[in-house]
């Protein structure tokens, strides 16, 4: 009998979770959680936040999940350091747990950038169930927004706010929206898309301080321009949430760095999800997987391989899925026209459509769908088994 310590309660560490214990039921297993909640879909918090959603839609598994699966579940305590010597986990009420084996799975946390006034009140970012309902208490009394960042957190929260009546001012530093995903041409017709739901755009400016007494007010660019609101939400990013480990010998880049089946260079010690750099096989190297389908494919893996039933991780393609007000959207591994790459489009303006395949050595190596998704499963299942499209370059993106 092992103890095994899992640190962190969404998709990776969950999944991992039951994988063990589907296979092993002598093991103890204790899941520690920042949060006090039970796991829940995070992808949907925004669905949640437009209105859309009840607060328990959110939750997918049984409230006696854990207690029924003989699952210890340690809630609303973070883990400040862990000793991977002794094999010991440090929490922050000064407590401690040993282990056998351990799990980071503690995902991301924002980006926070380096503006005068964040720590203001009505200012906010969304990683948690939590972080939404500290904004749905402030909404009734506020009339505008601005959303720091054009990302896909930042899109999908405008059109919540939208939702729920509020002006809503997107600024960005870069030059278009999705820039990280998507090329420019295609970032113009989910700018135009969301122009006509009432969504402001401010591109090439970063703001340089929130205004306001306690509370804020307004923002300010480097332009010198000021815009008022009263809520504000920061959706810069993210990266791996980490610190707990930055006195360890655990080997980081960006993530963790991790083998083919999530170990570690420490023995005993796995990571996954967004904790961890997998092997992205399209883009040939190692990164940050932070698709929720993803991660709960890791958590499964990686929780076979902790029981002793070794399965080789094959690698992941970027893959990003967006829908904004009915605007299908789907960006898969390379979206930008490199030195050696070809393209292939379909544009049609008039009903919002744009398909674009990149091509290397006559194999799909990227993709760009959006208003029409009826070739996204041929394009990716093309993408992944990399066939040769030589006789089907001209037919690509018929509906047949």
């Amino acid at each position: 009998m092992k103890k095994i310590v899992i640190i962190g309660n969404s998709a990776s560490g969950v999944r991992a979770a039951q994988t063990i214990r589907k296979k092993d039921s002598s093991s103890t297993i204790t899941v520690i959680s920042q949060e006090k909640h039970f796991p829940y879909l995070k992808p949907r918090l925004l669905d949640y936040l437009a209105g859309e959603i009840k607060k328990d839609d959110l939750f997918y598994l049984n409230n006696n999940f854990y207690l029924d699966n003989n699952i210890e579940f340690i809630s609303e305590k973070s883990v400040t350091r862990i000793n991977e010597k002794k094999k010991i986990v440090f929490l922050d009420d000064k407590s401690n747990i040993d282990y056998d084996i351990l799990l980071i799975a503690s995902g991301a946390t924002n980006k926070i950038p380096e503006i005068k006034g964040t720590y203001k009140y009505g200012v906010f970012e969304i990683r948690s169930l939590e972080d939404i309902d500290k904004i749905l208490q402030i909404i009734p009394v506020v009339s505008d927004v601005c959303i720091i960042g054009s990302g896909s957190i930042g899109l999908r929260a405008a059109v919540s706010f939208r939702k729920r009546n509020l002006d809503v001012t997107v600024v960005t530093k870069s030059k278009f929206a999705l820039s990280s995903y998507l090329d420019e041409y295609a970032s113009s017709i989910i700018k135009r898309h969301l122009d006509d739901f009432g969504v402001r755009f401010i591109f090439d400016q970063d703001v340089i301080e929130i205004i306001g007494e306690q509370e804020a007010r307004a923002i300010k660019l480097e332009s010198g321009k000021v815009i008022s609101s009263s809520l504000i939400l920061i959706a810069k990013g993210s990266i791996p949430n980490l610190n707990f480990i930055k006195d360890t010998s655990i080997k980081i880049n960006k993530g963790i760095t991790v083998d083919e089946n999530f170990k570690t260079n420490i023995p005993g010690i796995y990571a996954a999800g967004q904790a961890c750099e997998a092997y992205n096989f399209i883009l040939n190297k190692y990164d940050i997987n932070y698709d929720w389908q993803g991660a709960l494919s890791q958590g499964e893996i990686v929780g076979e391989n902790i029981v002793e039933n070794p399965i080789k991780y094959e690698g992941f393609i970027n893959i990003k899925m967006l829908n904004l007000l009915g605007l299908g959207i789907v960006s898969l591994g390379k979206f930008n026209l490199e030195s050696g790459l070809e393209e292939s489009k379909l544009i049609d303006n008039k009903n919002s459509i744009y398909k674009r395949i990149i091509i290397q050595d006559n194999k799909i190596v990227g993709a760009v769908l959006i208003g029409d998704l009826i070739n996204k499963d041929n394009i990716l299942k093309l993408l992944k088994e990399k066939q040769d499209i030589s006789n089907i370059k001209n037919t690509i993106f018929d509906q047949n």
